[in-house]
């Protein structure tokens, strides 16, 4: 069965390319395009990896990751922080980041990383 990963980006042509990475690493990739949606798609398809734009609409990259730490079911959950800062916040400490503009191969590196492919 293929890894899942859920692609939390807002801008939608950025969405759709990080998710034909994540399928060309062989995972089966989810999108979401805003906070809100994302923690929707994790409670109810519990991925195993998580892409997650910091600035987002309706809600960051740093609330969902706030909601992640306080829920026991979420805590645990890869994830890979996907930014135009060249300084990652607190969260980088914990989490990857993968700088963008991103080239397809750091992509692919990051996710086969990620889940051991």
């Amino acid at each position: 069965m293929p890894k899942k990963v859920l692609v939390v980006e807002d801008e939608r042509n950025i969405a759709t390319l990080l998710a034909k990475l994540v399928e060309s690493c062989g995972a089966k990739a989810e999108v979401a395009y805003d906070g809100l949606a994302a923690i929707t798609s994790l409670r109810k398809s519990k991925p195993d990896l998580m892409l997650l734009d910091l600035i987002m609409p309706i809600m960051s990259g740093e609330e969902v990751l706030d909601e992640i730490q306080s829920d026991d079911d979420l805590r645990d959950l890869k994830v890979i922080l996907v930014t135009t800062r060249s300084v990652a916040p607190e969260a980088g400490a914990k989490y990857p980041l993968l700088q963008k503009p991103f080239s397809p191969s750091q992509v692919r590196d990051a996710v086969k990383q990620a889940l051991d492919l």
